[in-house]
């Protein structure tokens, strides 16, 4: 189930207090499927858990030829070479 992988990958990358603070403010004192699917959209999450950044990288992956060096992924996203490595492929790197 995607929600397990999620909690999991979560609590690996350290945003498991932003998604039960989320939550909490919400109102939300237990877990169901509706309350994740209501707290990944506020935190602009998709059904796996990962955020537009995420996203927009593997769909840069997906739609090359070839690899991709950090250099052009950071330019393609608009972001820093060790944002890209630390806060992208590290965190996907990770989850499981």
């Amino acid at each position: 189930m995607h929600s397990g992988r999620l909690v999991r990958r979560d609590w690996q990358s350290g945003s498991w207090n932003r998604f039960i603070g989320t939550a909490t403010a919400r109102g939300i004192e237990s877990m169901s499927v509706s309350a994740l699917k209501q707290t990944l959209e506020i935190e602009g999450l998709d059904s796996l858990g990962l955020d537009a950044d995420q996203q927009r990288y593997l769909s840069i992956l997906g739609n090359a030829q070839g690899p991709v060096r950090l250099t052009v992924m950071a330019s393609k996203l608009r972001l820093d070479p060790a944002t890209v490595s630390r806060s992208i492929e590290d965190k996907l790197s990770t989850a499981t």
